[in-house]
């Protein structure tokens, strides 16, 4: 839940704001009356100096959402140390595409003769994050696929953590090759069928979820094998 919260939140509302601030700056700027609007003696129009500041707003969400994220994204997930890097790339990245595109109608009336020196602009700005990336990305590849790899291996039980040491054992080892802990122990089973019904509920439900009979009030009794551990309720 904490990684939910902490990731998956920020990510969220970072792209919700970027993509309400585009649908504003649209809406403003296909206003007819903004579109033929002009300043007397100013070159730009009003949709430009609109685009400038809603693009001046986004920067400024971007450059947040870097400064909080990258610290909770290390902290959250140590094992990929890289990923601050990738992060504080692809946000300055960003940044610069934003800047270009949202000042674009702005400067063009300035320096419509020397365009080609505000694309090169942005373009020798954009060089230095890109290399970073891409060189970030491509030396931590092995160690991202090590990572997801063992992700999914966890999902498929195929391994566990020990409750000790928190070493990644295979799911059928009894001890803990790192500590030599006993792995062999009690597991509570995630759901419980009702009796009525055979729906499957929460194994911490009260009653069912589909007819309303009753799941507490009856023992959870364990045994072990040889093999595996097994469950019974009675």
């Amino acid at each position: 839940m904490s990684f939910t919260r902490n990731i998956y939140g920020p990510l969220f509302r970072l792209i919700t704001g970027l993509i309400i601030l585009v649908i504003i700056n649209w809406i403003l700027t296909s206003i007819p009356m903004v579109k033929q609007f002009s300043i007397p003696g100013f070159p730009v129009t009003i949709a430009a100096i609109i685009s400038v500041i809603v693009g001046i707003i986004m920067i400024v969400i971007l450059l947040n959402f870097s400064r909080d994220f990258t610290p909770a994204l290390r902290y959250m997930w140590p094992a990929f140390p890289e990923s601050g890097r990738i992060i504080s790339s692809g946000v300055t990245l960003a940044i610069i595409i934003v800047a270009y595109l949202m000042f674009d109608d702005f400067f063009r009336p300035f320096i419509s003769n020397y365009w080609w020196v505000y694309t090169l602009i942005f373009l020798a700005l954009a060089i230095y994050p890109t290399c970073i990336l891409v060189i970030t990305l491509y030396k931590g590849s092995s160690h991202l696929a090590d990572l997801v790899t063992v992700k999914v291996a966890q999902g498929r039980g195929e391994l566990r953590k020990c409750a000790v040491c928190g070493e990644l054992v295979p799911s059928n080892a009894k001890y803990c090759p790192n500590c030599s802990s006993s792995l062999m122990v009690q597991q509570v089973p995630h759901s419980i069928r009702c009796s009525s019904c055979g729906a499957e509920n929460r194994f911490s439900a009260n009653f069912c979820m589909i007819c309303a009979t009753p799941l507490k009030g009856r023992e959870l009794i364990s045994y072990k094998s040889d093999d595996e551990e097994e469950f019974e309720i009675l």
